[in-house]
């Protein structure tokens, strides 16, 4: 069957994806990797091949690899699967851009030795301090039985899982300063919210299901922002107190600056692993 993956370039700002239609691509240690890598860093104005892509690709189970070039961070990086407590998992290897670039082979054996399980998002944390500015009070909801979902909720909600488990499941991808982040969380709001629309343009689009798929909802870049009378905040993590005070201030800055004033504002709270009502 060969080896199968894409790759992914970030260079002054964009983002871009080379893709074979059947996903065909070399290993690592083959020396039209190294090629492929130089080829966009020393002609970053010759991208024909390339397309244009909101986000990172993550790595589908499909793939062997996911190669980033990350020319304004000087990262490249190897995703493969590895095996974590007894279990398939994204795992990615680091390497320094400029080394790699100079470098006359990459070594198989050294990029499994040197893989790691967890991406640590390069976003500032929030210090864990007590504040008294705040009064946080328990959000009570009633909740009734849920509905059962018709066939057209269930296809939707099936194909949305089906597309976004693999960006989830990625260290790489599943990151606050990621765009997949921010697509998931207006896409996930509009979903639930049911607020799209249906469009026959094109009767033979494929299902977004394969690992060309690439999310097409329009997102915004900022923070915070309304969406339905809610005011969404995104923010890196929301597990403490001192941190979901820390995304109400940013809320109640941010109404306070409007022309309109709101007596009452609830705010939805999204981090990559958390969401919090309030």
């Amino acid at each position: 069957m060969g080896c199968r993956g894409l790759w992914d370039l970030y260079i002054h700002g964009k983002r871009y994806r080379l893709c074979h239609p059947r996903g065909r691509i070399t290993y690592p240690d083959d020396i039209f990797t190294l090629q492929t890598l130089r080829e966009p860093l020393d002609k970053p104005d010759f991208l024909e091949q390339w397309e244009v892509v909101p986000c990172p690709s993550p790595l589908n189970t499909s793939l062997d690899y996911v190669y980033t070039v990350d020319h304004d961070a000087g990262l490249f990086t190897i995703s493969m699967w590895g095996e974590l407590n007894g279990s398939l998992a994204p795992a990615v290897t680091l390497f320094d851009l400029t080394e790699i670039y100079n470098a006359t082979g990459v070594s198989l054996e050294k990029v499994r030795q040197e893989s790691q399980f967890s991406f640590r998002d390069n976003v500032i944390e929030t210090e864990e301090i007590e504040s008294k500015l705040l009064v946080l009070e328990r959000l009570d909801i009633q909740l009734g039985m849920p509905t059962p979902l018709n066939e057209l909720q269930e296809r939707f909600f099936a194909d949305f899982v089906f597309q976004w488990r693999f960006y989830i499941d990625d260290p790489l991808t599943w990151t606050y300063s990621s765009s997949a982040f921010k697509i998931f969380c207006i896409a996930v709001l509009r979903l639930a919210a049911w607020d799209f629309e249906v469009v026959f343009d094109d009767p033979n689009a494929e299902l977004p299901i394969s690992f060309k798929s690439i999310p097409s909802w329009s997102y915004s870049k900022a923070d915070i922002y309304w969406f339905h009378g809610y005011l969404v905040v995104l923010q890196e993590d929301i597990r403490s107190a001192s941190m979901i005070e820390n995304a109400i201030s940013q809320a109640k800055a941010y109404t306070d600056n409007l022309d309109t004033r709101h007596d009452i504002v609830h705010l939805i709270l999204l981090s990559p692993h958390h969401v919090i009502f309030a």
